[in-house]
């Protein structure tokens, strides 16, 4: 049965947050910040009271209505629940167990009934949510450690160190549940200043809140000042409940459309380094380097982990400049980090169309850093659409590792084959120079392996989700897929067809994938590094060859979105007639005999 349900009326703003849908809330007051502050920004939620006892029911919720879930598994509750378990007979209830534990030598076992119930409270609440996604909120963790400033810091005696080794354990149990992800409450404490809003100078460490004034001491004697006035509170809780709603709302953004910067394109002189090098070649490098150069450097090796490609376009003289760059870089970022390279005295305008080219990435998913406003604007003139970054340089590091547009949900084994693709494609065009196309393709020597993914839980599944949503030019329809529209369909009897892709140069990695339910082909999405070498007709034979043995025909549309021009082309190619917008084909296509399987088999769908 349903606790009480707060229903939070939607706040009528100039943009209001439509596109976000409805949030269930589950769990007790420590919701309090992320509930208020998405109120006041326009989303509508309902928040229902949970109180993650062991011997609570689960609430009896319809979570079909929701577009995502927020819980919170309250630490007293925890801390109480594993009391009782080492002390039936004297513990019923109490949450301010830890130091009796510490005093009586049962700290680890302690610990350790505290972990098991927090991992036993997130498998009991998951299969409830089939909403996605999932937030499981971070146990506020203590200020200070309470048993005394001089003792030992690394210690689960220590209540901060007993509660964030107990938040290891959350975000190991929420790890094991697809689509679930573990909200750092207090990352964003940090970031604001726990001092003055954290509760947990006046209540248990448990309660992990806010402060709140109490009007239930009314009769006492002598009055005390209320505690949001005595900490000077209510400002920083205000800005705490700002941050945590725009930490959520990214999350959101990173989860729905992740990483739709899918390339950084830099200049150099006093964008990478400080000043211009070449004319003062014998500055030391640290004069170069220190401070927000590095941090700059560093910034961009991180967005590269995530699966972003880097470049460089910077007008100077090509020998001169690299012989600079290995001089004040010493190896910490490589040329050999930057898919692409154009060092020259050419219009960066031409320059940045031909990095384009070679990264085969559309403008309005670049970003171009340069110092000089008159370059921006050149580069701005020919590509509208692309975005710039070139006052505030002591801001560009924040805006690589934090904007949303930046990141993604999860890193696929794929992202760090990125940028060595593009850099081996660089190789094959040059190999290709005096060979017929058909001779370049056998040169190269492709096999490919097309894997059949079920279940959202494959190993496959979080890199052929994020080539579902990101890409542009071969994608046969444009839709943009939820985690729980995709599961849905497996759950249905679909399946995504993901190919796999290598040759003599580098392994790409997964280039396409194919959706397929019943006796339809209904979207199909190539990775632009498979441009050319027929890895779509590949996949196409062996899906259509699968339909075909269930179904008399293969179904197909293509839907136009204005940037997917490439693949218009892509079922006539396969041998589909057109009837009525919809494509239709009763054999599949012919293997490409320059395509090979990765132990030299008979072509087949796996898995």
């Amino acid at each position: 049965m349903v606790s009480r349900i707060h229903r939070y009326p939607r706040i009528h703003f100039d943009k209001p947050n439509d596109e976000i849908g409805k949030i269930l809330f589950l769990g007790t007051c420590g919701l309090s910040p992320i509930v208020v502050g998405l109120r006041n920004h326009g989303v509508a939620g309902d928040h229902v009271l949970w109180e993650s006892l062991g011997s609570s029911p689960l609430p009896d919720i319809d979570v079909a209505g929701y577009d995502a879930t927020v819980v919170h598994l309250t630490l007293l509750h925890i801390f109480a629940e594993a009391a009782y378990k080492l002390e039936p007979d004297t513990s019923f209830g109490n949450g301010i167990y830890l130091p009796r534990a510490v005093a009586n030598g049962r700290l680890e076992e302690y610990f350790e009934a505290c972990a098991d119930f927090t991992r036993g409270r997130v498998d009991a609440i998951m299969p409830l949510l089939k909403a996605k996604p999932v937030f499981f909120m971070s146990f506020i963790e203590p200020k200070h450690n309470y048993v005394g400033n001089l003792m030992p810091r690394f210690n689960l005696s220590n209540p901060a160190h007993f509660v964030r080794k107990l938040n290891e354990v959350l975000e190991e149990a929420i790890a094991a549940h697809a689509s679930t992800y573990y909200f750092d409450m207090n990352e964003l404490a940090s970031l604001v200043g726990r001092a003055r809003f954290q509760d947990d100078y006046i209540g248990p460490l448990g309660h992990g809140s806010i402060i709140g004034d109490d009007d239930s001491d009314q009769r006492r004697m002598q009055r005390s000042t209320p505690p949001t006035e005595m900490w000077d509170s209510f400002d920083v809780q205000v800005e705490f409940e700002q941050v945590v709603v725009r930490r959520f709302l990214d999350d959101l953004a990173i989860i729905r459309q992740s990483l739709q910067i899918k390339a950084i394109i830099v200049d150099v002189d006093d964008t990478l380094w400080r000043g211009i090098a070449a004319e003062e070649p014998d500055k030391p490098s640290w004069e170069f380097m220190e401070g927000w150069p590095l941090g700059m450097a560093e910034a961009l090796l991180f967005y590269k982990i995530r699966g972003g490609m880097l470049a460089i376009c910077s007008k100077n003289d090509e020998e001169l400049l690299l012989s600079l760059w290995e001089k004040n870089f010493h190896g910490r970022l490589r040329v050999e980090d930057f898919a692409s390279v154009r060092i020259n005295f050419e219009r960066k305008s031409d320059n940045v169309r031909s990095i384009l080219s070679e990264l085969n990435i559309l403008p309005q998913n670049v970003l171009f850093i340069d110092d000089n406003p008159r370059e921006i604007d050149e580069v701005r003139s020919v590509f509208p659409k692309m975005h710039f970054l070139s006052a505030d340089h002591h801001d560009w590091r924040r805006k690589i590792l934090m904007f949303p547009e930046m990141q993604v949900a999860s890193i696929s084994s794929d992202a760090a084959l990125r940028t060595a693709s593009v850099q081996a494609n660089t190789l094959r065009e040059k190999a290709r120079e005096g060979l017929s196309y058909e001779d370049w393709l056998a040169s190269l020597q492709l096999a490919q392996e097309v894997v059949r993914v079920t279940d959202s839980n494959h190993p496959r599944f979080e890199r052929a989700f994020e080539l579902l949503n990101k890409t542009n030019q071969f994608n046969t329809t444009g839709k943009r897929w939820e985690r729980a529209e995709v599961k849905a369909l497996l759950e249905r009897g679909g399946y995504l067809a993901c190919s796999m892709l290598r040759d003599k140069l580098a392994d790409n990695g997964m280039i396409s994938v194919l959706v397929v339910e019943g006796g339809e082909i209904v979207q199909a999405v190539l990775s632009c590094r498979a441009f050319k070498y027929e890895a779509e007709i590949a996949a196409g034979h062996l899906v259509c060859a699968d339909i075909l043995s269930n179904h008399p025909v293969v179904r197909a549309k293509i839907v136009d979105t204005g940037l997917n021009g490439t693949c218009h082309s892509y079922f006539r190619r396969m041998g589909f007639s057109e009837f009525s917008g919809e494509w239709i084909a009763d054999r599949p296509p012919e293997w490409p005999t320059h395509i090979r399987t990765p132990d030299e088999s008979s072509p087949r769908l796996a898995g």
